[in-house]
């Protein structure tokens, strides 16, 4: 009996760590939605120009980190609940790994490189693998905008580090009368739309993407604590829907933790021999099974 409740935790903990990846996989915003997420604060930037200035400034602070580890807890409220440790480790541009533990034995993986991703359900010796690029509809997206959007820092899609001639056409709107403000950048896939909305420039609130007929993905940051490389926010939830099934789950970061460039090491990962491959869209079917 025991033995069989271990086994149902660790199917769930990682179909939910799965279903994460599926729910940011399919992240595609409207204006008029983002400006809903906004909370009176100071007003920190006074012109759409300030705005600007302040936000390439920032990434290129980003850019200056080459490795980062952070220790992390997943929390899946909805379709099922569960939570579960772990810690995502980070080679700019090139990896994010996201690594899950239970009882100090690894269970579950999640790899992306540039052209890839890779869900290992380590304990039933099942896994997901695919291009990058089909498994994200072919949108653009390269992996420093999926390293930004984990850690709360604006991006322009298709874009490591954008600059002043980037920015130069996109939108940037005061809201809430002048309490935040919001950064609506111009997309080159056509019928996706995102935006993000801020408090302060070093202050993501929310991130809201919408692609075409498909339901509206809301990534939601908790206030972010200042480090040498920028600020990282200390938590991100998001809410999406991966076919019929709604997904509500977070991941928080113990930021106090973090370790940089070389104090992180990196460790390839590649699929164990007697591993069975699984379709993505069954990671939702592992957890509607619970």
């Amino acid at each position: 009996m025991i033995l069989k409740r271990l086994n149902k935790s660790l199917n769930m903990a990682v179909a939910a760590f799965a279903a994460m990846a599926i729910a940011f996989g399919g992240c595609h915003s409207h204006k008029q939605s983002a400006s809903a997420v906004v909370t009176p604060v100071t007003q920190n930037v006074s012109s759409a120009a300030d705005a600007r200035a302040q936000l390439v400034a920032m990434s290129r602070d980003n850019a200056k980190w080459q490795k980062m580890r952070l220790p992390m807890t997943i929390r899946l409220q909805s379709p099922k609940k569960i939570s579960i440790s772990g810690t995502m480790t980070m080679e700019r541009d090139k990896s994010v790994l996201l690594s899950l533990r239970f009882f100090g034995m690894e269970i579950g993986v999640l790899y992306l490189t540039p052209d890839s991703i890779l869900v290992m359900d380590k304990y039933n010796k099942r896994y997901v693998s695919e291009r990058l690029d089909s498994f994200l509809g072919g949108i653009p997206v390269t992996l420093s905008n999926v390293q930004d959007l984990l850690i709360g820092r604006a991006f322009m899609l298709g874009k490591s580090e954008p600059d002043m001639a980037d920015m130069r056409e996109l939108d940037f709107d005061m809201v809430d009368g002048n309490a935040g403000w919001m950064y609506v950048p111009s997309s080159n896939v056509k019928g996706l739309d995102y935006g993000f909305t801020f408090a302060s420039p070093c202050e993501l609130l929310a991130l809201i993407i919408k692609d075409g007929a498909h339901n509206p993905v809301m990534c939601t940051y908790d206030k972010p604590v200042a480090t040498e490389f920028g600020p990282l926010a200390t938590a991100v939830g998001v809410k999406a829907t991966a076919g019929k099934t709604d997904i509500d789950a977070s991941i928080e970061w113990n930021v106090s933790k973090v370790r940089w460039n070389d104090d992180v090491d990196l460790r390839a990962v590649t699929v164990p021999a007697g591993y069975q491959k699984i379709e993505s869209s069954d990671v939702v079917k592992m957890l509607k099974a619970f």
